[in-house]
């Protein structure tokens, strides 16, 4: 796993979440907010459904990537946009996503962790 790969994987799941596809974004994902961990049920239904949604990622700042065998963790400080039941929000937040590779040899991002960035 190299950044280069990650960043394309990354890419991907964004494409994912701005096309509101549950289905892409995988029934393995877990959601953690700063208030804690939402049930998959709740936020693939929030997606597939168009409650939530997601219009732009910009990183904005630190990237890091960590490969400890078949587990990357990427960790990036963002600008997300979108709109929550109809409300617009605009977010600085520190993005991790967990992706570990699975026995085909392609990688799942199994865990994202969304944290408010502090002003």
């Amino acid at each position: 796993m190299t950044a280069t790969t990650i960043r394309t994987l990354e890419s991907a799941l964004t494409a994912a979440l701005i096309a509101n596809d549950a289905q892409a974004v995988g029934e393995d994902w877990v959601y953690v907010t700063p208030t804690g961990p939402v049930s998959r049920a709740e936020i693939l239904g929030a997606i597939a459904e168009g409650r939530l949604q997601h219009f732009s990622f910009e990183t904005i700042g630190v990237e890091r990537l960590v490969v400890r065998g078949d587990m990357a963790i990427w960790t990036s400080h963002e600008i997300s946009t979108g709109a929550w039941a109809g409300t617009p929000y605009r977010t600085d937040e520190w993005i991790t996503d967990i992706w570990v590779r699975q026995s085909e040899g392609n990688w799942l991002c199994v865990m994202s962790q969304k944290t408010d960035a502090e002003g």
